[in-house]
């Protein structure tokens, strides 16, 4: 599959979710999104990537410039991994993980070397209320007070200090 995607002309919207792909197959699977450009949709959603898979995955994403949506919904992901580089993603589906306040740290460093992003979605999370003044502004109800788990944030563009 990672060599016709290195060859691919034509594929745009890949779902390969529910289909155990794990951190290594994610780390593979990185490698062949560096050269592909076509791509611009990426379900990887309940794969069990973990944090390693995931890394791999946005270190990619440094050299691709066609991916304009992941979704890495139930994948195990704490996001204490040190997530870096720039993405051309717009939407960035991270519900159902254990991302906590520390990684809301994580994320918001690496979005803020994003200016494409428009959409953001944590949904059920472990983030509290001290993770959302993270560059990150909270956009939909709360399910419970003082929790944001079940939550979709939108990256705050600062403005530039003249």
């Amino acid at each position: 599959m990672c060599d016709a995607l290195l060859n691919n002309c034509s594929l745009t919207s890949l779902n390969l979710g529910l289909n155990s792909i794990c951190s290594r197959g994610a780390q593979i699977l990185g490698g062949a999104l560096k050269r592909n450009n076509r791509l611009a949709d990426l379900n990887l959603s309940m794969n069990d990537t973990e944090d390693e898979g995931v890394i791999a995955l946005f270190e990619a994403l440094e050299e691709n410039n066609t991916l304009a949506r992941l979704n890495l919904d139930y994948n195990g992901l704490t996001a204490d991994a040190k997530l870096k580089g720039k993405m051309p993603l717009e939407e960035l589906i991270l519900d159902y993980n254990e991302i906590s306040d520390k990684g809301t740290v994580s994320i918001a460093m690496a979005l803020q070397r994003n200016s494409h992003l428009t959409s953001l979605s944590l949904i059920f999370n472990d983030i509290h209320m001290k993770g959302i003044d993270l560059s990150l502004i909270h956009i939909s109800e709360p399910t419970r007070p003082l929790y944001i788990s079940y939550a979709v944030f939108c990256l705050k563009k600062k403005k530039k200090k003249k």
